[in-house]
């Protein structure tokens, strides 16, 4: 009985290292993402009508890892405003969310546009979608977003 499918000349040296390489650091980034845990933040749903984004309430301010040990990292989904077919143009709701600095934070003004960062485009009003963000001090996607403070903040 054969196992293996391929056809042709054998895999040279280093594509035979690469391939056991690849399924070295795929085993070895599941071992670390399966046992490593998480706490489950309360989903942010992303509209005018929630009271978190009210000036007064100061309700806005999230602790994230806090009591994590190595390699646990909380996680929140941002959802975004969800309609129904016939909602009048006017009563929808779209955004884009950025991660920016704590100056622009403060002043709720992009002041550079090359660090802010886009988090989520919430523009497709009649389908349910969100976004997930894992606060870690590094990640392992290029690109990705890198957390290092313990506060999420929300205006």
């Amino acid at each position: 009985m054969r196992m293996c499918c391929r056809t042709g000349p054998p895999l040279p040296p280093l594509a035979h290292v690469m391939s056991v390489w690849t399924v070295f650091v795929y085993l070895v980034m599941n071992a670390v993402i399966d046992g490593s845990t998480s706490a489950r933040l309360p989903d942010i749903y992303w509209n005018s009508s929630n009271p978190i984004f009210r000036i007064d309430n100061t309700d806005h301010i999230i602790d994230v890892n806090r009591g994590n040990v190595a390699y646990e990292y909380d996680q929140v989904n941002i959802v975004c405003p969800m309609y129904s077919k016939g909602t009048r143009e006017d009563d929808i709701e779209t955004f884009i969310i950025y991660n920016v600095s704590k100056e622009e934070y403060d002043s709720c003004r992009i002041t550079n546009s090359a660090t802010a960062r886009t988090i989520a485009v919430c523009d497709k009003p009649f389908l349910n979608r969100y976004y997930t963000i894992t606060f870690r001090p590094f990640t392992p996607q290029p690109g990705g977003l890198e957390f290092s403070g313990p506060v999420l903040m929300m205006k």
